[in-house]
């Protein structure tokens, strides 16, 4: 049975194979399918960063920073952009949470994957015949029955396996792109086929009414609505303006729903928004009886909160001081670092604290600790001490330097990537190279003392 994803043209060899194997767990592993789709999906996006003259790396080089810089987000479609959005977080969730992830849930990533990957063939490889393109449900493969369905863990040991190798291959590519002219003629060619393809008007149906319904439901699951019973997708009500009087209401949220509504805004069709002004009170039109909701005593965005604000009120505690003052961890401190934050969420708390490191981003708990409370300025300046000493250094390089404590201090951490983005790159457009041309060995130590500045944990 032939795939959904045949159209991709070989340019798009890696995307298409990967794109391939999240179709094919569809139906037998849905949490594998909607991990492979936010791998393919990365995939894609470092295609893009690598052969869109338009865009730049941005110094974070997490898939989530990545597609949400601004300069990535204008590129694509708003269409296209929130698939984005969808395959990544329910592939983080795939990944980090142990909730269930449904067929329904499979089905829906990877078709936005799909429509994704038309985009990108239309808009960087026009020629390409896109005849039977369309999806279709019949194409997608039904579960060996030797299948084996792959633990959670497992994804989460491979997605690090895989993380660790695109960084690798992202800095030596990087690096071969530098020297490599075949690579500028090629920009320039995508940037002509590009601009002939936004010449043309795009009929394909990117269904984004679709799209823009599933990403209320998710965020509505964050927030802790399930919506899992036939009455929460349409509810009956009575005394509406019509001739049986009966009417249905979508989406119903039982209880205290005020402040939970506000993330939802963001997914009205703008064009179709109005202001409208009420003043009345609530009233209970009708009570029925049922069976007891199961509510979440935390969500996740309640629990964020209270991990920061504890974090923040408590940093004379051991692990959080060693944290802030450059010092590593040890696998003690850790534990108990950990064991405190789960405390925060109670029952939940293990769950809640896997979601939080996952939407955030960040490889690590002590790295999720630095990012939110700093680095102690006084130590960011310790472990630069020998750069601000040295007074071979013109005002610019040493300003340079400044800036680096600054982002310490204020951000917690940073990759060696970010020397080459804003607000370094404002000093010199190519970078501590440019910057320090004659001072090799001033490069090289900065790139060591800033690798020294991360989060670690060693054997005490």
């Amino acid at each position: 049975m032939s795939s959904n994803f045949t159209f991709l043209p070989p340019a798009f060899k890696d995307l298409a194979e990967t794109s391939r194997k999240a179709e094919e767990q569809i139906m037998g592993d849905p949490r594998a399918a909607c991990f492979h789709a936010r791998f393919a999906l990365e995939v894609a996006v470092r295609w893009l960063y690598r052969y869109d003259s338009t865009l730049r790396m941005p110094y974070d080089t997490t898939l989530g920073a990545m597609i949400h810089d601004p300069g990535f987000r204008n590129l694509l479609p708003e269409a296209v952009f929130q698939k984005a959005r969808v395959i990544q977080q329910v592939g983080n969730q795939a990944v980090h949470e142990s909730r269930p992830i449904r067929q329904y849930d499979a089905l829906q990533v990877v078709k936005e994957l799909h429509h994704l990957c038309y985009w990108l063939t239309r808009t960087y490889a026009p020629e390409t015949s896109r005849e039977g393109a369309a999806w279709s449900d019949a194409r997608v493969p039904q579960p060996l029955a030797s299948a084996t369905v792959v633990p959670r863990k497992d994804l989460e040991a491979l997605e690090k396996q895989l993380e660790a190798q695109a960084k690798e291959a992202l800095q030596r590519q990087q690096e071969k792109d530098a020297l490599d002219s075949e690579i500028q003629v090629l920009r320039a060619q995508l940037a002509e086929a590009k601009a002939a393809a936004e010449k043309k008007p795009d009929t394909h149906d990117y269904t984004e009414a679709e799209t823009r319904h599933y990403l209320i439901d998710l965020e509505l699951k964050r927030a802790g609505w399930l919506l899992d019973q036939k009455r929460d997708k349409e509810f009956e009500v009575t005394g509406m303006p019509n001739q049986s009087g009966k009417g249905y209401v979508d989406d119903v949220l039982w209880g205290d729903l005020r402040l939970r509504l506000r993330g939802l805004v963001q997914f009205i069709d703008k064009s179709k928004r109005k202001i409208v002004y009420t003043h009345f009170e609530d009233e209970i039109v009708e009570v029925r009886l049922g069976d007891a909701i199961a509510m979440p005593k935390m969500t996740g965005v309640q629990y964020a909160k209270k991990v920061e604000d504890y974090l923040r009120t408590h940093q004379d505690e051991i692990a959080i001081q060693r944290l802030r003052n450059n010092q590593p961890l040890t696998p003690t401190d850790l534990h108990s670092l950990e064991q405190t934050l789960r405390s925060i969420g109670e029952d939940e708390g293990e769950d809640l604290l896997t979601s939080m490191l996952a939407l955030r981003e960040v490889p690590t708990l002590a790295h999720l600790v630095r990012r939110i409370v700093g680095m102690d300025r006084n130590a960011a300046k310790a472990a630069f001490a020998t750069f601000l000493a040295d007074r071979s250094l013109s005002a610019q390089q040493m300003r340079f330097v400044e800036l680096v404590i600054d982002q310490l201090t204020a951000r917690g951490f940073m990759e060696p990537a970010a020397l080459y983005e804003q607000p370094f790159s404002s000093l010199h457009a190519d970078g501590p190279e440019g910057l320090f041309a004659s001072k090799p060995n001033i490069i090289d130590g900065l790139f060591h003392t800033l690798e020294e500045t991360l989060p670690r944990v060693v054997e005490g």
